[in-house]
């Protein structure tokens, strides 16, 4: 896939618990563009670029995965 060919670019700053979303991603078509890894002295975490064209963002995009988490749990606590 060229670059020219992204319809939408998502940014994650994630540790291990948010990696399940990049994995979800990952597993619907969306393209790895970038990972960049921070260490501090209390936790490790990367930053994710992550890429998609028209159809895939359609199929699955960041926005749906919350939507779905928010009526699975829609305590607002």
């Amino acid at each position: 896939m060229d670059y020219d060919n992204f319809y939408q670019v998502e940014s994650f700053l994630v540790t291990r618990k948010e990696e399940k979303y990049v994995n979800e991603l990952l597993k619907f078509g969306w393209k790895l563009i970038s990972v960049i890894q921070y260490k501090d002295d209390y936790d490790a975490y990367g930053k994710y670029v992550l890429g998609a064209d028209k159809n895939t963002f359609e199929k699955r995009n960041f926005q749906m995965i919350l939507n779905e988490e928010n009526e699975q749990d829609p305590l607002p606590f």
